[in-house]
């Protein structure tokens, strides 16, 4: 490895955004084990438990959000990052931007009143279904909302990359089909592997990628999306995965 590639290698393993920090951890190991790629795995694995410790401490997660049920597991969907019941981290084209709650009618009315529309009687009974696990009603409207315009945001990325992919690697036109005839898996398609690692790697689409993926779970996710298709969030799921998140939140700050 020249001076040049050390130099690129170090920048673009720096994933807490501290290069400074990164290069000091390298340094150390560096000492220690006298061995470029060794020093760099050593400050990878001092990085990565950096990060898991910031992001826990400023009281967030990372989820995964639009996944689908396909052979008894949860596939594609993409992460996002939530903070204080908000989503800080997620779509691209959503940074900076406000997304308003969900609404539903006001409190008090009848069932009939209520009932106008599906959304609307659907959204009061996650409601009083939040409001008897301790939850607020306004914080479960305000992340489902997030999490619907997170999902579908990326859903529309996840369409354009998809096509891009096909025009690189034509061939992966034909998972779907030779999947469905069985017997068949993402160790029989050339080069998914390389699409994966360089795709997960690309500015535009990084943020499609599961958290902290190895190259084995990038390609499955990969393999997952040709096979199962993906598809816009629908309302409902949105507000499964808000009253599911807050649920376990309030769960974690009960003291024992």
């Amino acid at each position: 490895m020249n001076k040049n590639q050390l130099i690129n290698a170090l920048a673009d393993r720096a994933k807490d955004g501290d290069l400074d920090a990164y290069v000091a951890r390298f340094l150390s190991a560096l000492d220690e084990t006298h061995d470029i790629e060794q020093a760099l795995d050593v400050a990878d694995e001092a990085t990565a438990k950096s990060v898991q410790e910031s992001d826990e401490g400023k009281n967030g997660r990372w989820i995964t959000i639009g996944a689908k049920k396909a052979d008894g597991k949860s596939v594609g969907g993409s992460p996002v990052y939530v903070q204080g019941g908000r989503i800080t981290k997620g779509a691209p084209s959503l940074h900076g931007k406000k997304i308003d709650a969900l609404k539903e009618p006001g409190e008090g009315q009848s069932v009939k009143a209520a009932n106008k529309t599906q959304a609307e009687y659907d959204r009061a009974k996650y409601a009083k279904e939040a409001r008897s696990m301790g939850i607020r009603s306004q914080d479960l409207h305000q992340l489902a909302g997030e999490i619907l315009a997170h999902g579908n945001a990326n859903s529309e990325d996840t369409k354009r990359m998809l096509a891009e992919i096909r025009r690189v690697y034509p061939h992966f036109g034909t998972i779907a089909a030779r999947h469905a005839k069985g017997n068949f898996d993402s160790t029989m398609v050339p080069g998914i592997d390389v699409a994966a690692k360089e795709f997960s790697a690309s500015g535009d689409y990084a943020h499609l990628w599961p958290h902290r993926a190895d190259d084995l779970e990038k390609t499955e996710h990969l393999f997952h999306l040709f096979t199962h298709g993906h598809s816009q969030m629908s309302e409902k799921e949105a507000y499964e995965q808000a009253i599911d998140f807050l649920r376990k939140r309030n769960d974690e700050e009960v003291p024992f």
